[in-house]
Order: C-alpha cells, then sequence, then structure tokens
C-alpha cells in the first residue's frame, strides 16, 4: 500500500477550514502492521475513513494492490477498493437484533447477494455456518454463537464487529481502536486473533491505537500524528517512549468531605435469559452503598454485569429482586417505583453510556439546548404540569424521562414500541433557549478545556476527545448529584487520558459531586477513584482500595 501526498480539509459551518490530514507520505509493505499513534484530535480516524473510502479527501493517492484513488476518483473506482479492504470503527455497534451466528452468516451472504440475509437453503445456510464458526473461533466467541447481539457486553460486541469484517477476506484490515472496550484478558485474546490474521492470512493491517501494550504486541513499525502531519515514522518503542513523556502530572485525588450515602444497592438481583432457556446473565443479593462526593469503580472482566449494574443505579434496568435508592434531602427515593418521587430524584442522575454517541448533523448548542429543556428543574415541572392539565400521568412521564436517558438507538426502538419516535418526544418537552445557551455553559466549558465557539460545530466536526468533553458536559450542565460513566474514556490516547482524568478530580473537588464509573483502564481507575468494586461471576467478590482491587483483578485475569 501507498499513500501519497494525502490532504484532507473539513469545511466548518462558521467560514473556518480545518486541515485534519496534512500532505501524508507513507506506505506499508504487504503483511506488515503498521501502528498509528497520536493525539486525541491528531486525524488518526480521519485517516482510517479515507484509507477505507467512506470519507472523501482533497488531494493526493492511495494505491491497494493494483486498485488507485484520488480526490477524483469515480464510484466505480471507490466500490473496488472497498472490496479488497474492511475497517472496525471504534465505538461502531451497528449490529442485527439477532444470534451472535446470524450476524456472521449474513456478512458472508452479502459477499455473493450483496445484501445481509439469511440463506434459505439448508446447505448453503450448514456451509456458511462452518464458515462463520472459524471465523468466530480467530476471535475468541464462538462460545456465545447463539447469544443475541444486544446483550452482549462492549468488549464482546467488538468481537462480533471484527468478526464481520473479516468475513470480506480483506487484503487490507484497517482497525480503529482494537479491544478499548475488552477487559485485560479479553483484550489479550483479541490482540493473539488479529496477530494470528496477519500471519496465517497475510493480511496487511492498520492499527490506530492509544494503548502502548496493543503497539508493542501488534506494530512492526509505527507513524506518529500531530495535527494531521506524520512527525515520526519508525520503531514503536522509540515512539511510544516519547510519546508517554508528554503526559500532564496527575492533579491529586478530591477529599472526600463527608461520609453520608447518596446511594443504596440493597439485595438487588437480576436475571436474563435471552435464548428460550439459556440463562445469559444471572446477579444475585448484590449490596452496597456510594457516598457523596466519593469516586467509585467498577471493574471486572467483560459480560459479568458491570453495564447492567450502573444502568440500574439510574433505574433504566430494575432489578428482579431488591431496591435502588437515591438520597434527595433527609428522604430516599426508590428508583424501582415510576412516578412522581422519581422524575424529580432521577434529575439528580447523569449517565454517560459506554455505547454512547450524537446525531451526526446535530450543534453542539442544541444539545446542550436539549438537555437542559430535560433535565432543568424549572422545565421539569412544566413538563408536569402540563401533563396533569392533558390528563398524562406521572407514570407515563417517568417511563419518557427514563426512555430518554437511554442510548438513542435503544430509546428509539423503546419509543416505537409505545407508537412514538424520538422527534414526537422531543415536539413536547419544553425547549430550553438556544440563545442563552451560551452564556449558561461558558464557564463548564473553562472547565472542561473546551472554547466556546465548540458551541458553533456539529458532531462529526469533533475529535473524539472533545465529544467525551462535551459528554461530561451535558451531564454537568444541570449541575446532577451523581454521574454515571460506563467506559467512557476507553479509546482515549494516554496523553489525553491523563487531561481528562484531571477534569474528572478537578470536577468532584469543586462541585462535590458522587461518580460510578465501569473501566476496563486500570491504570486510570488507580489514579482517580476513591474505592473500587471487583464483580466476578456476577457478584462482588471484593471492594475497597482501588490498588488491591486491580491487583486482584490482573491476578486472576492476567494482563496482555
Amino acid at each position: 500500500m501507498v499513500v501519497k501526498g494525502l490532504v484532507k480539509d473539513y469545511k466548518l459551518d462558521f467560514g473556518i477550514k480545518v486541515r485534519a490530514l496534512d500532505h501524508l507520505n507513507f506506505s506499508v509493505e504487504k503483511g506488515e502492521i503498521l501502528g498509528v499513534l497520536g493525539e486525541s484530535g491528531s486525524g488518526k480516524t480521519t485517516l482510517i475513513r479515507v484509507l477505507r473510502g467512506v470519507e472523501p479527501f482533497d488531494e493526493g493517492e492511495i494505491i491497494v494492490g493494483n486498485i488507485k484513488t484520488t480526490s477524483n476518483s469515480g464510484i466505480n473506482e471507490l466500490i473496488k477498493a472497498k472490496e479488497i479492504s474492511a475497517i472496525h470503527i471504534q465505538r461502531s455497534f451497528g449490529l442485527w437484533s439477532e444470534s451472535v451466528l446470524d450476524n456472521v452468516i449474513r456478512a458472508l451472504s452479502s459477499r455473493t447477494k450483496g445484501e445481509e440475509t439469511i440463506p434459505v437453503i439448508p446447505t448453503e445456510y450448514e456451509q456458511m455456518k462452518k464458515e462463520a464458526i472459524e471465523i468466530l473461533r480467530m476471535v475468541g466467541l464462538d462460545h456465545k454463537l447463539d447469544c443475541w447481539a444486544e446483550v452482549l457486553s462492549g468488549g464482546e460486541k467488538q468481537k462480533l464487529l471484527l468478526a464481520r469484517q473479516l468475513t470480506r477476506r480483506p487484503q487490507l484490515l484497517l482497525l480503529d481502536e482494537p479491544g478499548t472496550m475488552v477487559d485485560e484478558k479479553g483484550r489479550a485474546e483479541l490482540l493473539k486473533a488479529i496477530k494470528r490474521i496477519n500471519r496465517e492470512l497475510n493480511t496487511t493491517v492498520i492499527c490506530v491505537s492509544h494503548m502502548p501494550k496493543v503497539h508493542r504486541y501488534l506494530a512492526d513499525r509505527i507513524i506518529w500524528l500531530s495535527k494531521g502531519k506524520i512527525i515520526y515514522c519508525g520503531s514503536p518503542e522509540k515512539a511510544l517512549r516519547e510519546f508517554e513523556s508528554k503526559m500532564d502530572t496527575p492533579v491529586p485525588k478530591p477529599l472526600l468531605k463527608e461520609t453520608k450515602p447518596i446511594l443504596k444497592v440493597e439485595n438487588v438481583s437480576k436475571e436474563y435469559y435471552v435464548i428460550p432457556g439459556r440463562q445469559t446473565l444471572l446477579m444475585e443479593n448484590i449490596s452496597f452503598q456510594v457516598y457523596e462526593g466519593e469516586i467509585l469503580a467498577i471493574i471486572g472482566p467483560s459480560a459479568v454485569g458491570k453495564t447492567v449494574l450502573i444502568r440500574s443505579l439510574t433505574g433504566l434496568e430494575l432489578p428482579d429482586e431488591g431496591n435502588v435508592k437515591i438520597r434527595m434531602g433527609e428522604k430516599w427515593v426508590n428508583l424501582n417505583t415510576i412516578g412522581y418521587d422519581s422524575i424529580l430524584a432521577r434529575r439528580d442522575i447523569g449517565i454517560l453510556h459506554q455505547e454512547f454517541d450524537f446525531p451526526y448533523w446535530a450543534r453542539v448548542v442544541d444539545l446542550f439546548a436539549e438537555r437542559m429543556g430535560l433535565k432543568t428543574l424549572e422545565h421539569t415541572i412544566e413538563t408536569l404540569e402540563k401533563a396533569k392539565s392533558e390528563k398524562i400521568s406521572d407514570k407515563m412521564i417517568d417511563l419518557i424521562y427514563r426512555i430518554m436517558d437511554l442510548p438513542p438507538r435503544e430509546a428509539e426502538e423503546r419509543l416505537m414500541d409505545m407508537g412514538l419516535t424520538l422527534e414526537d418526544i422531543r415536539a413536547i418537552l419544553p425547549k430550553y433557549p438556544v440563545q442563552e445557551v451560551a452564556e449558561k455553559v461558558g464557564p463548564l466549558l473553562e472547565s472542561l478545556r473546551l472554547s466556546e465557539d465548540v458551541l458553533n460545530r456539529r458532531v462529526y466536526e469533533l475529535s473524539w476527545g472533545e465529544k467525551i468533553r462535551i459528554g461530561l458536559g451535558l451531564l454537568m450542565v444541570c449541575k446532577p448529584k451523581v454521574l454515571l460513566l460506563d467506559e467512557p474514556f476507553g479509546d482515549l490516547d494516554s496523553i489525553t487520558l491523563r487531561r481528562t482524568a484531571n477534569i474528572v478530580k478537578d470536577l468532584v473537588r469543586e462541585t462535590n459531586s458522587t461518580i460510578v464509573l465501569v473501566s476496563h483502564q486500570l491504570d486510570f481507575v488507580k489514579e482517580v477513584v476513591h474505592r473500587a468494586i471487583l464483580l466476578k461471576d456476577y457478584k462482588i467478590t471484593f471492594q475497597g482500595d482501588p490498588e488491591k482491587a486491580c491487583e486482584l483483578f490482573l491476578k486472576e485475569y492476567g494482563s496482555p
């Protein structure tokens, strides 16, 4: 593969042109694994998307095999280029709502039929099934053939997405942050699978990763991007040492000002049967408390219920048994009970999902206006009064508010079951005046190290690091008492991750907010949190000192 003079510009809505890739020149040998390194916003993901052909470019040429594309290439050349490559996009969770096996079989069928269908001829299905099982074995997911895709853990979904890409038998495999949502053991398995694919199939791999251990294990060579330019090409170890030396100094953890509980989880049990007769999750008698001003981590291997547990803390998952309560003043409100009290209590809780993202074309200022219309007290009271006048029950309003706290795709599915759409709900909920947003969020943006002009940008114009800080800002803008963060920082480079860790600690120090986070980033956990809970086999096996919790986790599951 050869890249010559590659240029990519983004033209922002308010008249500014941003050069994302600035005359890049590099080559990749057949069967080589090339690592791509750089801070958030350096152009890594843009490069991967351009190489795949899903993002147009402005100058230069890309040669893969005997296929050459330029900024003027027609649709036929682009189709040919796509046919010999495959891509895994960071935080892409687009899967069919059916079994793991059938997700891969659909991808296999698209090679010959041009669309993802399930073969109706038994012999054809069985033939594809054998190939699908082999691919799933390569990524370490063959033990979950019959499991429904939507209930996989975030790490398992990444493996399934990679498996679907391998059905293309690509000459060039493009990976954007592989293994970021996987526990230590799962990441090691995934990296071994990538290495095996590279060696056995002689597949050329270009891998974007912020994780030094990924590059040290995979990369034959590294290119380092900074502001869209290649500033280094060569030895992985030399690049990684210099890159890590640029990290900020960690700020101290905020001191716990009091030990008064704000959340209580009391004997919670939750059981899932996704495939008839096959249990996929069983949490029994989970109990713990979260204290005001505390940063608490929930750690453990993939698929042990971390996401289910953190979603239960905001009433998005209701337990089969037990209670989840939040303190509102001196009153404890049970989040399992739908109605008026929980509407007001849940205003004090914000959640950033593992699968979060924002509408591609949305303006940041509109995201803030929508959130403030949904979560500010005066707008919540306005909604309740309007509902009362129209004889809509508090329970229905509570259900709608809970649905609006779900990831967009899941929210759309829930609303569809009710005969509604997101547009229907947005039309009836109060809206915060867009022209007043900047005045309200200016200081918050400054604390997140974002300039106020970010409000005028659209989502597709943001780097992933900026999206994460916008996500934090959307949680903080209505000053909730509790923030729930489900693995939002997994795909940040080490420099940006340290900056984000410092931001989180400063936010807690300044606001006395409480944070509960799920993370596979054990260094981040040790640096940031006051206390950690370790889950194993759907049970709490340890809670206490984060260093000890991480030590026990690594002892059990090892490190890649």
